[in-house]
């Protein structure tokens, strides 16, 4: 699932299409699914390199600066200024948390995304999914 999702944002990197929030958030998608892999120093290192786009918002630039390791995760989420924000900040730190393998920390992340968050971002879904997946119970061996 997380080298799917690293692979389609390789692609879209590679067509440089949207402004500058939307190549931004395409990073910060491959940032995620290669930590996921367990390979967090490497896809941090690849996002310090690239830098945030020319042009991208204020937001993005925190986010950037979270996953790059430059702020920690109270900094992230003090600088969430709206619902949206807040929800991709709970999202992000969550995943950090869920790469990091420290479940128990980020499962209060994915379910302030669950009971507050705001469905108008892509973050909301994702944290839901994880939730879900999380809770789900492991098929017998």
């Amino acid at each position: 699932m997380y080298v799917a999702a690293g692979r389609a944002a390789d692609i879209l990197m590679a067509r440089r299409t949207g402004d500058a929030d939307e190549i931004a958030y395409t990073r910060l998608v491959r940032t995620v699914s290669v930590c996921m892999q367990g390979k967090c120093s490497e896809a941090r290192a690849a996002l310090k390199a690239s830098q945030s786009p020319p042009g991208a918002s204020a937001w993005v630039q925190t986010l950037f600066r979270h996953l790059t390791g430059d702020i920690d995760d109270v900094a992230l989420l003090k600088g969430a200024a709206t619902k949206e924000q807040e929800t991709e900040a709970h999202m992000y730190v969550a995943m950090s948390l869920l790469a990091e393998q420290k479940t128990a920390e980020g499962i209060p992340h994915l379910k302030w995304v669950a009971e507050r968050g705001s469905p108008a971002v892509a973050e909301y879904y994702v944290a839901v999914a994880h939730l879900t997946r999380i809770a789900k119970p492991s098929p017998a061996q």
